[in-house]
């Protein structure tokens, strides 16, 4: 088992209805532009039953797609936009365990 982590340092957002022919409604994609990671968080209606997460290591980069239920988007996108720094946690062994974390936070930091 490999763990490996990179630094969210910029992401993007699309919404749709079914997007690409699926139950998706929403995409936000997290990147680290210094290795060219990116990770996909795939937001599907409640009543879809989830995929299973994708994962790809080649050298530096590391390329995942993540499925969550869409009653999740806010907490993904409010992440996104008030902490940092946001790491992405993959293991090469298993995709199910990829996670967005923020570390060390200081206590009443109040936003």
């Amino acid at each position: 088992m490999t763990v490996r982590y990179f630094t969210v340092t910029s992401y993007g957002i699309v919404l749709g209805k079914h997007l690409w022919g699926t139950g998706r409604g929403a995409i936000i994609d997290c990147r680290d532009k210094q290795t060219g990671s990116l990770l996909s968080v795939s937001f599907w209606s409640d009543d879809e039953s989830l995929p299973d997460n994708l994962l790809s290591i080649q050298d530096d980069k590391i390329t995942g797609r993540i499925h969550v239920p869409a009653e999740r988007y806010a907490w993904f996108l409010d992440m996104l936009r008030n902490e940092s720094p946001v790491t992405v946690r993959v293991d090469d062994e298993d995709p199910e365990k990829t996670i967005l974390f923020v570390r060390e936070e200081p206590v009443g930091e109040g936003e």
